[in-house]
């Protein structure tokens, strides 16, 4: 039944919210008399609601909902200012440079990467001058594996010397801003350190609650190993069951993800709606009894809950919990189960409780593909009508899928620019293996300790159905093109395509010609935005040299001819993914031409001249007056006579690779002789017009 826009209560709640936010992450804008506003603004609505119940107004109404929307706008503004941690006075930022040791607090187990063990702290103190001051601040903490480490706790308080550094954002074009993504997290610190670098103040001093949790988490994992011998079916359950993907390769992550099939190993919706449907079977002979339906109702909420927790409380499963718990709470309380409101009254409450969420990507992707599939799926399930059950069974999946792709699709073409052609036929074997293998494994954990023959029974099963998944979308991968990659979008892509899509959804549901225009327009917009880029393009030639700690990677690419690349070594896998998002900026052509044939290392690239000096380059075998735009020095080769070289070379600017050890000895020196220094190292990727 049609409802309109005014009964989605939570929905008209949550739009201002988010604005504010948004306002405050995205723009920078941070509201002034933030709590002055908050509280005129809330007065003044209580005050409206008083006088619409004493005088019977009809225009308070509207009044009372702008009043309300400002309130909530500012809420969302002052709360986003507030969470970021280094708006505060004691931020440990600030007292960095001169703190020599820190007191550090565990907030989550070690896990084992490579030769370290990684885990996330809270800053607590910092001591510097012969004094402490108490400071906030988040870092992540590497120590490294060596023989009798003791590897501290959850909740251990560390004493360590100060080695905290600020985590670096992305280098190069199109890379992954891991900076961005780890401050969203409220982690602006990174530390590495040996066990000489720090002594446990005191063991165990976190929250009882959670290190009962993490130990439950421990049991759970160690009772599949005991009983999965399969490596890669361990790692699969692990990260479907439990959540935790330390185990998986990155062969199995790619297989995954190219399928479309990645968001089974990640806990969500999905994994709750199993473990209910489980939980419902379970207290099903308590639910008939007078105030059963209420106990097993409390009861599985709290099952969920410790789900969530075990799971790690990520944005996708936090959102599922929170959905089923409201939905048992209006059951119980025979409210209207209003799907829309439901999902808004999710997003509302995280939001309040961690209004960054909203810039995670499993956050977006989930909140996008419930709304997508409780929107779409009924219209798309009735494109076809099956009476046999098994087809109508494996149809119903395959409309969930389309739904789902729908509405996450603008969300993953801008984080991770490429779709899977195979998702459809990869869900089909999925979501049914999913079930079989969360079912199989809650089996496993249960069985482990009542009838431990039959739990490694269960395990030979479950190897054989990740296996044949494993086959299965192994299989797809291969096919050709399974996966269509595509270049780099802007920014407002996301809410240009989610307002493309909402017009669509409006116009399919109640036929609104309104709806239709909007996403006719916003399709206008994409392909406009689009078009001028690519035209854009054509006029843009640039000279790039790459961060890379291995070797020097330069690299000319424009969109017409004359273009190339240079490399002093093997380029690794790394550099590859770097080049392939570098090229999502600007389009590949030609090569290098060599005007300077009798100069090692000499080139003309359009209207500059770049020279590579390194350690095969004899400074004093160099002719005088040898005009260069760009110097590039690589490899730390040995300057004796910084004067000699300016002598034989007229430069415009100097380039240091990030591959250079002397790095800040030549910015000093070229400093000095007022010649213009850029590091690659300090400030990223070397980008240079030649137009």
């Amino acid at each position: 039944m049609y409802r309109s826009y005014e009964s989605y209560n939570f929905l008209r709640l949550l739009l201002p919210l988010i604005a504010g936010i948004v306002c405050y992450l995205f723009l920078g804008i941070i509201i002034p008399f933030a709590k002055t506003l908050l509280t005129i603004s809330f007065i003044f609505s209580f005050l409206i609601v008083a006088i619409a119940k004493l005088k019977k107004l009809e225009y308070t109404s509207v009044v009372f909902g702008l009043s309300l929307n400002i309130l909530l706008f500012v809420a969302g503004n002052y709360l986003s200012v507030r969470y970021d941690a280094s708006n505060n006075d004691n931020f440990f930022a600030h007292f960095r440079a001169d703190s020599k040791y820190i007191k550090l607090q565990i907030d989550e187990p070690f896990v084992k990467k490579g030769n370290y063990y990684k885990s996330k702290a809270s800053i607590l103190t910092a001591y510097y001058n012969e004094e402490s001051i108490e400071v906030t601040g988040k870092t992540f903490i590497n120590i490294k594996n060596e023989e009798n480490l003791n590897v501290p706790k959850y909740g251990d308080v560390l004493l360590a010397q100060n080695k905290l550094f600020e985590i670096k954002g992305a280098k190069n074009l199109g890379e992954f801003n891991y900076k961005r993504y780890a401050n969203l997290k409220q982690i602006h610190f990174q530390a590495y350190f040996i066990t000489n670098d720090y002594t446990v103040f005191c063991n165990e001093c976190g929250s009882k609650l959670w290190a009962n949790i993490y130990k439950v988490r421990v049991q759970l994992v160690n009772a599949l190993i005991k009983n999965i011998e399969d490596e890669t079916t361990l790692a699969i359950t692990t990260a479907l069951l439990l959540g935790q993907k330390n185990y998986l390769t990155k062969t199995v992550k790619a297989t995954f993800a190219n399928t479309g099939a990645m968001h089974i190993l990640a806990v969500s919706g999905l994994h709750v709606g199993m473990l209910f449907l489980i939980l419902n079977y379970l207290f099903k002979p308590i639910a008939g009894k007078r105030w059963g339906r209420a106990v097993a109702a409390i009861l599985s909420v709290l099952v969920i809950w410790l789900y969530a927790g075990i799971t790690g409380f990520s944005a996708s499963v936090t959102r599922a919990s929170l959905m089923f718990s409201l939905f048992l709470v209006a059951d119980i309380v025979n409210r209207d189960k209003n799907t829309y409101n439901i999902l808004a009254a999710s997003a509302f409450l995280i939001l309040l409780y961690q209004p960054n969420m909203i810039a995670e990507v499993g956050f977006q992707l989930s909140y996008a593909a419930v709304f997508s599939i409780v929107s779409l799926y009924p219209y798309i399930y009735k494109w076809f009508l099956f009476q046999n059950k098994i087809v109508n069974f494996f149809w119903s999946i395959s409309a969930v899928s389309i739904a789902a792709q729908i509405g996450t699709m603008p969300i993953s073409l801008y984080y991770f620019n490429q779709f899977p052609t195979t998702f459809l036929f990869s869900n089909l074997v999925a979501i049914p293996a999913a079930f079989a293998i969360f079912g199989s494994g809650i089996a496993i954990l249960g069985f482990n300790y009542l009838l431990p023959p039959l739990a490694i029974l269960m395990g030979y099963f479950l190897e054989i159905i990740v296996g044949t998944l494993h086959l299965t979308l192994s299989s797809l991968n291969k096919v050709p093109f399974s996966t269509i990659e595509f270049n780099s979008f802007s920014a407002y892509f996301p809410f240009v395509a989610f307002l493309l899509f909402t017009g669509l959804i409006v116009w399919l549901i109640n036929q609104n010609r309104k709806a239709l225009w909007l996403a006719a327009f916003s399709l206008f917009l994409i392909c406009g935005s689009h078009a001028f880029k690519k035209m854009k393009s054509f006029n843009e030639e640039k000279l790039l040299v790459y961060n890379n700690n291995n070797s020097l990677i330069m690299e000319t690419l424009a969109s017409g001819t004359s273009i190339g690349n240079i490399s002093k070594s093997d380029i690794s896998s790394n550099i590859f993914e770097i080049d392939k998002a570098v090229h999502q900026y600007f389009q590949v052509s030609n090569q290098f031409q060599f005007d300077y044939p009798n100069i090692n290392n000499l080139y003309q690239i359009k209207d500059k001249t770049v020279f590579i000096l390194n350690d095969e380059v004899k400074i004093d075998k160099l002719p005088l007056g040898v005009k260069v735009d760009v110097l590039v020095i690589e490899n730390s080769p040995y300057i004796n006579d910084f004067k000699t070289l300016l002598n034989k070379i007229e430069l415009k600017e100097v380039v240091i690779t990030s591959n250079n050890k002397n790095a800040n000895y030549y910015l000093k020196q070229f400093d000095k002789h007022n010649v213009k220094c850029y590091s690659v190292k300090n400030e990223g990727m070397y980008v240079a017009n030649l137009n």
